[in-house]
């Protein structure tokens, strides 16, 4: 079971797969960006976790800050890292950074851009990697498959004018190819799972 704090890292290897899944050169590049942002998202989200959040971890609000400052700084944490748990990592930092380059090729430089499946590959596995060892989820691809299948089966759930506009007022406007959208659409396309039991969650607390 995925933590609850982790839901917005997690949403993107789950989207990231389901692109992964289909056939289209569309789907290709958003799997792509999906997982490469995972990788940046993942390591954002476990240096802002509060330590119980984060097996019981502290680190020095400078050290985070540092790490914060763009890809490669957090790179740097991740791999520190590895070595404080004496852990292995099975991608090096290069290939970390070929992905990286290859996902920012497409976004500033070659729109036509199409990953090769060497490069999607190895953007799956960095991202599925980086999600299950700082978080430590022992079967994450088991994870990511049963909520697949849940938004696969599920009904749309229709959609809810007022918890949209609660989504809307909390978070920022998310780009995707140049376009932004609202999060609330990008949360119902995505995983349309999680925006019903957040709709639903929503509507017991507002009962109370």
């Amino acid at each position: 079971m995925i933590p609850l704090w982790l839901n917005s890292s997690f949403h993107l290897l789950v989207h990231g797969e389901l692109h992964c899944t289909l056939p289209e050169e569309f789907d290709r590049r958003l799997s792509l960006i999906s997982f490469d942002n995972s990788i940046e998202a993942s390591i954002a989200c476990y240096l802002n976790l509060h330590p119980t959040q984060r097996g019981n971890r502290p680190y020095e609000n400078q050290r985070v800050s540092v790490a914060l400052h763009d890809y490669h700084t957090k790179l740097n944490f991740l791999f520190e890292e590895v070595t404080v748990r004496n852990g292995f990592c099975i991608i090096t930092k290069q290939e970390f950074i070929t992905v990286h380059k290859h996902r920012d090729l497409f976004y500033h430089e070659n729109p036509d851009f199409i990953p090769s499946n060497a490069v999607l590959a190895k953007a799956r596995e960095a991202a599925l990697w980086v999600f299950a060892f700082l978080f430590e989820i022992p079967d994450l691809e088991a994870e990511i498959s049963t909520r697949i299948k849940q938004i696969r089966k599920v009904d749309l759930y229709q959609r809810n004018k007022d918890v949209d506009e609660l989504i809307d007022e909390s978070y920022p406007e998310i780009e995707i190819l140049g376009y932004s959208y609202k999060p609330s659409e990008v949360l119902y396309a995505v995983d349309p799972v999680y925006y019903r039991e957040f709709v639903e969650d929503t509507l017991r607390t507002e009962k109370r």
